[in-house]
């Protein structure tokens, strides 16, 4: 059972964020994400959108959400962007993402085909495979994260989410360089961290 939001989607009693949404609604988000799971604010406000940063916060504190509130999001994003950051003020640091970071348990290339689904699934369709990766680690829908989060976000996502070691510039090279190889060690690495126990 998921919890709900603190602040409803149009409660502007701060009107001070509302202003800020207005005006800079991604520096607003990347701020928020930031503060959320450790991730660098230039990443975000170059890689991250409104949605796929809001679906991440709201994922990773366990918010229930339906279609209709989603909708509404999508049609006014200066309401989302402010609600997400009144989300991170008021409940802190996600505190999966507090813990010390640890190396890969998979590698780049090494890896790739550990599980021959994951290899075949990461080759033909890099993309559903990192929306995958992303959707077993913090439960968001598949085709959220399929249609809202580029590859270089999605697994900057996995890796902060499970508190893996590396940076911004590994996960943008990773994604450029070999898409199906980043998909699949995302997806090996969140399926080998829940079957250890470390996730």
């Amino acid at each position: 059972m998921g919890t709900q939001w603190t602040s409803g989607l149009f409660d502007c009693r701060n009107f001070g964020n509302c202003v800020l949404a207005f005006f800079c609604g991604p520096c607003m988000l990347s701020t928020a994400r930031e503060r959320y799971d450790g991730s660098s604010w230039c990443f975000n406000f170059c890689c991250g959108g409104v949605h796929a940063i809001r679906q991440t916060v709201r994922a990773g504190y366990g918010i229930e959400t339906n279609f209709c509130e989603t909708v509404l999001a999508c049609l006014c994003p200066i309401c989302a962007a402010a609600q997400t950051r009144k989300e991170v003020d008021t409940r802190g640091r996600n505190p999966k993402t507090q813990q010390p970071p640890t190396p890969w348990m998979t590698s780049l290339f090494g890896d790739m085909c550990f599980d021959m689904g994951v290899c075949l699934y990461g080759w033909f369709c890099p993309g559903c495979a990192m929306a995958s990766a992303v959707s077993e680690m913090s439960g968001m829908g598949f085709c959220y994260a399929l249609c809202c989060m580029n590859s270089c976000f999605a697994r900057n996502v996995v890796r902060h989410g499970m508190s893996v070691q590396g940076d911004l510039m590994e996960d943008v090279c990773a994604v450029w360089c070999c898409p199906a190889c980043a998909a699949c060690q995302a997806l090996n690495e969140v399926r080998r961290r829940k079957a250890a126990g470390k996730a």
